[in-house]
């Protein structure tokens, strides 16, 4: 079995694996090579240290991640994978010395399910231990690069800022100009709000009304104000089990006659317009960590069993294919949940909604 040693790490983006793990978890099929477009892949191991987040929400967030991750990586009979986990609570919060512990076990290749703005401090300890790093998030965050453009680190996710700007632009071309938003104060941390605005001022609208609530109590007076704003259209933005109340609203006849749009990760909203990056029925966190894998796979591939090699590389998923950029940055598509229609994700910066900054670095329903 062919192994990898770090003195073949390439800085400028061509970052290569290290010494492969003695024993595996995801065993290859079988041992003749696999023929990829750039040749026969010889039998290889890849040792990836995880850093998976914990939710208060969601107890199994981290086990559906790993079960996409493992899905994808024993795909290739090619392929031999090790992976040594350590689950995290919080931001940066016992990120760092999970980083330290598991380089410090010299691992290939160091993935971090987190914000990358979480992600910043590892960088600099993944390019001292020559191992390169992949962030893989639901992408609430706006996409951004990651850390020094020397260091091989790399950010893919499921892309919620991008959908959250597309549906901005869809709810103006589709109901009028005038868009309010009712939040929940968890989500108003991230920066969905602010894309979305960037999407409603790309079509030529305006973020006429935003009300942000702590608890359930404050609902029904945010609902009295938002209605009193004379808007085209209400987006709800709100994830998880904490949508209840906020649906309940509705059922209770508040909104009538105004369309309502939903965050796509919001507990019992699959009959209001949503966009992800997903399809109806699917789990969010097996894709990521699907994609996550397909992601790792092709960056092996595209080295030639040499090493993983990130920019630059394209990688098939369920939602079309995706590549990394120059930058170390995915794009993909977004669609409505409903019927899987794509919506294109408009160009430009942030909307005209100016919100504090508030600067969590928690993964997205890990709060």
């Amino acid at each position: 079995m062919q192994t990898l040693t770090r003195r073949q790490l390439g800085l400028g983006g061509a970052a290569v694996v290290a010494a492969a793990a003695a024993s595996t978890l995801l065993q290859p099929t079988g041992t003749s090579p696999m023929r990829l477009g750039l040749g026969a892949m010889k039998p290889t191991s890849l040792r990836i240290g995880a850093i998976l987040p914990t939710s208060p929400w969601d107890a199994e967030l981290p086990r559906r991640i790993v079960a996409g991750l493992r899905d994808a990586l024993s795909a290739p009979d090619w392929l031999s994978v090790e992976m040594v986990e350590r689950e995290v609570v919080g931001g940066t919060v016992g990120i760092r010395s999970a980083a330290s512990d598991l380089l410090a076990r010299d691992v290939d290749v160091l993935l971090a399910a987190t914000n990358p703005l979480a992600a910043d401090p590892l960088v600099e300890l993944a390019a001292a231990a020559s191992v390169p790093l992949l962030v893989s998030t639901f992408g609430a965050t706006t996409p951004r690069r990651l850390g020094r453009g020397d260091v091989a680190a790399t950010v893919h996710g499921l892309h919620l800022a991008d959908a959250a700007a597309a549906l901005g632009a869809w709810t103006v071309r589709e109901h009028g100009p005038r868009v309010g938003v009712l939040a929940s104060d968890r989500e108003a941390m991230f920066d969905l709000i602010g894309q979305l605005g960037r999407g409603v001022t790309s079509a030529g609208g305006t973020m006429a009304a935003l009300e942000i609530v702590s608890e359930p109590g404050e609902l029904s007076a945010a609902a009295d104000r938002l209605e009193q704003a004379g808007l085209d259209a209400l987006h709800i933005e709100v994830a998880g089990r904490d949508a209840a109340p906020f649906l309940d609203l509705l059922e209770d006849g508040s909104f009538r006659g105004v369309p309502v749009t939903i965050d796509p990760l919001a507990s019992g909203g699959d009959a209001l317009p949503a966009c992800a990056s997903w399809s109806r029925g699917t789990d969010p966190a097996g894709v990521l960590g699907a994609e996550t894998g397909s992601l790792l796979v092709a960056a092996l591939r595209r080295g030639g069993g040499h090493g993983v090699v990130f920019p630059g590389t394209s990688f098939d998923t369920d939602r079309g294919r995706l590549r990394v950029s120059s930058t170390g940055v995915t794009a993909g598509p977004v669609a409505m949940l409903a019927d899987g229609r794509p919506l294109a994700v408009p160009p430009g910066d942030r909307g005209n909604l100016s919100l504090p900054v508030a600067g969590v670095t928690n993964e997205f329903l890990c709060l």
